[in-house]
């Protein structure tokens, strides 16, 4: 497998201090902006608000830009439901921190940055390890860069109304951003604006299922489970390599 550039989380709370402009000094650490792989402005840039929001503008309410929901092979059951094959874990890095890899060797079941820390994962941690040479690990890795790869499969364990959501997620391409409206609107839920918002939030399968492509309509990026600094990072290396940043 192809080491991928890691970024531990003290390079992210400096992110997020060079974000916010709070250190005002914008090009003090060029050696995080040359293993990111995209410069500061870029990255201050595709995340500035204004940005973002003249982004949703001109996306409109045009799906015709959407891709389907491609580069994935998706099984689901009901929550509560037991895995019909023992499950294991992996911790591998990547370009936006060390990620936490379940599943059954052949399907991925979750996908979190960092070690399981709420509730809803901490099981995750008591897993065996399973074999780090996996082909799924290397697909992983490969969707997170958004490299050409075989379909990934994935296993959604949730109710109707949030695999609804999480498939709606899969069409937005990389370099793009979507209003929780939009996705609402996608998942046939135009009007639940709220609890689509809470299935984004419990997304399973952080990276391959972009719920962190979703921010708010003025332009704000909004919270993520793993970090604001790190969904900032990850929408301004997308938007750096795949939307054509002008800065």
């Amino acid at each position: 497998m192809e080491k991928l550039t890691l970024i531990n989380n003290s390079h992210f709370e400096y992110c997020e201090a060079l974000i916010n402009h709070s250190n005002g000094n914008g090009d003090e650490d060029s050696h995080f902006f040359e293993r990111f792989g995209a410069s500061l402005s870029d990255l201050l840039a595709a995340t500035q608000p204004a940005k973002l929001r003249a982004r949703l503008s001109s996306q409109g309410s045009n799906n015709s830009a959407l891709r389907p929901s491609q580069g994935v092979i998706i099984s689901h059951s009901s929550p509560g439901s037991a895995s019909p094959t023992p499950l294991f874990i992996n911790t591998l890095p990547t370009r936006f921190g060390e990620a936490t890899l379940c599943h059954d060797g052949s399907t991925l079941f979750h996908s979190l940055f960092g070690p399981p820390s709420d509730p809803s994962t901490a099981s995750i941690g008591k897993l065996p390890t399973g074999d780090p040479t996996l082909p799924l690990l290397v697909l992983f890795s490969e969707v997170l860069e958004q490299r050409h790869c075989d379909p990934i499969p994935l296993h959604l364990c949730g109710t109707p109304f949030q695999i609804a959501v999480w498939k709606a997620l899969l069409k937005i391409r990389p370099g793009e951003v979507a209003s929780y409206s939009r996705i609402a609107a996608l998942a046939g839920h135009p009007r639940s604006h709220r609890a689509v918002g809470t299935a984004i939030g419990a997304n399973p399968i952080a990276g391959v299922i972009p719920c962190h492509r979703i921010i708010r309509s003025n332009g704000e990026s909004g919270n993520y489970r793993w970090g604001g600094a790190r969904k900032r990072a990850m929408i301004g290396w997308e938007m750096a390599h795949f939307g054509k940043v002008k800065v």
